[in-house]
């Protein structure tokens, strides 16, 4: 009974990869960019400019069926040289040790369009599960190839993956918060 039930769960998740779409993301299309408090007063963005991701979707229902992502810590821009350039040092990513930010998903739970994913985010080594709020904004044929929009919002502790430099202010505080705001927008295309 218990071979029939394995066989029948693999059998179901054959035939929902083959009726998916395997995609590459749009990098001059898409962004993948981030919000952290500043002095506790502000908050600041940035961007990562160099990253490659896969994307595997049924297009008809917008369900995402897997998601990867390898992104080049170097290519950290927050529009501030002195600002990046610290953040690419030890204090920080330690960009020469650990090159490359990965995500790789591990479940996605769909409602429509929207949905939840989840996935092993690694940063310097360090990796935790995390869950990112996701919508498939649009699927368009443009030329003879296939477009879809995904949009994926979440926040994680940057202390978890050893992001741990601060300073006290003087008034009290920290200069850095703790959470940090992920903002993606992917254009995958059908490869």
């Amino acid at each position: 009974m218990k071979a029939v039930k394995r066989l029948t769960i693999a059998l179901l998740f054959l035939v929902s990869a083959v009726f998916a779409t395997n995609m590459t993301v749009d990098k001059s299309h898409s962004s993948i960019g981030f919000e952290i408090r500043h002095m506790m007063i502000s908050t600041v963005g940035g961007k990562f400019n160099d990253f490659d991701g896969k994307v595997q979707i049924d297009l008809d229902s917008k369900v995402i069926k897997a998601a990867s992502a390898v992104i080049e810590a170097k290519s950290i821009d927050t529009a501030n040289d002195r600002r990046d350039n610290h953040l690419r040092d030890p204090d920080f990513f330690e960009v020469d040790k650990y090159p490359h930010i990965t995500f790789e998903m591990t479940g996605y739970q769909a409602n429509g369009s929207k949905g939840k994913m989840s996935g092993n985010l690694t940063i310097k080594s360090v990796t935790k599960e995390v869950v990112l709020d996701t919508t498939v904004t649009g699927v368009i044929s443009d030329r003879g190839t296939t477009r879809a929009g995904i949009e994926l919002r979440g926040a994680i502790s940057r202390e978890d993956f050893g992001l741990t430099y601060n300073r006290a202010l003087e008034f009290g505080g920290v200069a850095i918060g703790d959470e940090v705001k992920l903002v993606i927008n992917l254009q995958a295309i059908s490869q």
